[in-house]
């Protein structure tokens, strides 16, 4: 066999997988966001938090809902997808977000490219159609409990008076010093009053 040969076989068997490949690959048509909304029971912003692993058929992709504009109103979303490209899956990441179209088939959300599901970041043309959203809020969720009132007990009284003069901010060391204060002062006055200079 020629070398000339051998190349052509190689070139020939690369042409056919390529083929084979393009054949295999997913084949969508385009539409605009008006229209993938449309036909959406669902469209909502989501951050992948997991993945259900699935050996055959989609994947259980759970989704913490960002924002929404359609049939997404909890803040958790399932959503079925397959995982692989080749057969019109998203390959979706966990921490990732992107924007999901979802349709409803026998009671359960499912996607995929087909139905314009994509990255946040890819999907500038699709949130000018859109607009801002709503966070949605989860009313079934029990509210979290208040947290217990603060009781402030009035200091023990102790000591009677003394408490009190304690409470207001004077010692009982201070209050003597003040009484043999005024009572040094009362014997120097009568002091100077019975023997004046």
């Amino acid at each position: 066999m020629t070398l000339r040969t051998v190349a052509t076989v190689v070139i020939s068997l690369l042409v056919g997988l390529a083929n084979a490949h393009r054949a295999r690959a997913c084949q969508c048509v385009e539409v605009s966001p008006e229209a993938a909304s449309s036909r959406a029971a669902a469209v909502f912003e989501g951050q992948v938090i997991s993945i259900g692993e699935a050996n055959e058929g989609p994947s259980r992709i759970t989704f913490n809902v960002v924002r929404t504009w359609k049939g997404a109103d909890a803040e958790r979303v399932v959503v079925a997808a397959h995982p692989m490209q080749s057969l019109c899956g998203v390959d979706f990441e966990v921490g990732r977000s992107y924007l999901v179209y979802a349709v409803e088939q026998e009671g359960a959300l499912t996607t995929g490219l087909c139905e314009r599901t994509r990255r946040i970041e890819d999907a500038e043309e699709d949130l000018l159609f859109l607009g801002a959203g709503v966070t949605p809020v989860d009313v079934t969720r029990p509210l979290d409990p208040p947290p217990p009132p603060v009781i402030r007990e009035p200091p023990a009284d102790r000591a009677g008076c003394a408490g009190c003069a304690i409470s207001a901010g004077i010692t009982s060391e201070s209050a003597w010093i003040v009484v043999v204060a005024l009572g040094l002062t009362w014997i120097v006055r009568k002091t100077w009053e019975h023997h004046p200079r």
